[in-house]
């Protein structure tokens, strides 16, 4: 495909790529500024005017920070409508056990099962490099003068962790061409996931000593059925040919007053639901309000109710939603021509064949499917660091993601039209 005046695609891609391997020190800068700043889910303020600081510097055309905290750069096009979004968040979930968990150190792969070297820290995998990738790949953009006809969006979204409070206030307000969602990837190209739910279920009793059982009703006593169904129903559940079978767990039990020597008069679990696009959330709830049925029916003295769990989240901007706490399943077709051109560009790119794959965790993805928005995945390191006490992530990964969304960037910048 010819651009009028200037070289092929093929040239501009190759160009792309040498600019992106010179400005590998930069790269790696910038994701270790990135990871030595703690920015945990509703805490992200710091990380969010860094980066639009560093947009700015990297000479983005227009940077922002909107009303839910998301930042957002731009660069090329005339509007925001069409444009191809680069979507990672600035959330992370808690150090844990990570030691030194926000050093941004260079060292070895090795000890991790990775080649060459990588930089270690909080989000470092989930998903911090991967902005660093897509601000140097905007930046690479401008810096070769690409001519874009539609817009590249890097954003900068928050509180992806709690079910994405960011990325749901920008696809609703956003009409966007496509999205590239920058979860770890290995590099190859995600087409989806199952959605996540999380389902309250609770049982009632009567409060008395401990010490004469017999004045009450246990309230955890009567859950013990409910769990042993729940185990007993994971094994029906459906499957998808792709994104594979739906799962149910309980995670959590609580009991009120939970205290020592009371006989409690509420216990409840958590049950963690991962759902396929042939298991929907209604479906999911009728499945869990059938086993608590089936206990009653066993044992008529349960009370119980059964409830999808609610989020009341609010942004460091003041920002605030009252939500589901569920993230939905989203599967785009490998033949969608945007999947279709993110493989065939990260192929070029890469000198190799990249795949199409399905992640195990959920994403910010669905909302974005959910508004009609063609949505693929791609991103460097590995899924298995990510929420990890080895969260890490490969350099030679961030340089190789970095290339492909400049070059992805450019190819669907000629386009015009949604």
């Amino acid at each position: 495909m010819l651009v009028s005046g200037l070289p092929d695609q093929t040239e501009i891609e190759k160009r792309i790529v040498d600019e992106v391997k010179r400005r590998r020190d930069e790269l790696v800068e910038l994701t270790q500024e990135f990871v030595r700043t703690p920015s945990v889910s509703g805490e992200e303020g710091l990380l969010a005017k860094l980066m639009a600081e560093r947009m700015k510097g990297f000479g983005f055309d227009n940077v922002r920070i909107d009303e839910a905290g998301n930042v957002l750069g731009s660069v090329g096009g005339s509007t925001d409508d069409g444009a191809l979004m680069f979507n990672g968040h600035m959330d992370h979930v808690p150090p844990s056990d990570m030691l030194d968990p926000y050093s941004g150190e260079v060292r070895d792969g090795a000890p991790f099962e990775v080649s060459g070297p990588v930089i270690v820290g909080r989000a470092a995998s989930d998903m911090k490099g991967a902005l660093a990738a897509m601000i140097v790949a905007g930046s690479v953009l401008r810096e070769l003068k690409v001519p874009l006809k539609r817009r590249m969006i890097v954003a900068g979204v928050v509180q992806e962790e709690t079910n994405g409070l960011g990325s749901r206030f920008l696809a609703r307000n956003t009409r966007l061409g496509g999205v590239v969602i920058g979860e770890s990837t290995n590099l190859d190209v995600a087409l989806g996931h199952r959605g996540s739910m999380a389902i309250d279920v609770i049982t009632e009793g009567v409060s008395c000593h401990a010490s004469a059982p017999e004045r009450g009703v246990n309230a955890l006593y009567k859950m013990v059925p409910i769990i042993q169904g729940v185990e007993e129903a994971a094994g029906r559940l459906p499957s998808h040919a792709v994104l594979g079978k739906s799962s149910m767990v309980a995670t959590t039990i609580s009991v009120t007053p939970n205290v020592k020597n009371v006989v409690p008069n509420l216990c409840s679990i958590a049950i963690d639901v991962r759902n396929t696009i042939n298991f929907s959330p209604d479906e999911a709830v009728q499945a869990i309000r059938g086993v608590v049925e089936q206990a009653r029916s066993r044992h008529p003295e349960i009370k119980a109710k059964v409830e999808l769990a609610k989020r009341s989240l609010k942004s460091y901007t003041g920002y605030a939603e009252d939500i589901d706490a569920m993230t939905p399943p989203f599967y785009t077709e490998p033949d969608d021509p945007l999947a279709q051109m993110t493989k065939q560009v990260s192929s070029r790119a890469l000198g190799r064949e990249t795949r199409f794959k399905v992640w195990t965790f959920a994403t910010d993805g669905s909302y974005f499917t959910e508004r009609g928005t063609p949505t693929v995945g791609f991103g460097p390191g590995e899924e298995r660091f990510a929420h990890s006490r080895n969260d890490n992530v490969s350099i030679e990964h961030l340089i190789e993601s970095a290339q492909v969304y400049a070059a992805l960037t450019a190819e669907f910048g000629q386009r015009t039209g949604r």
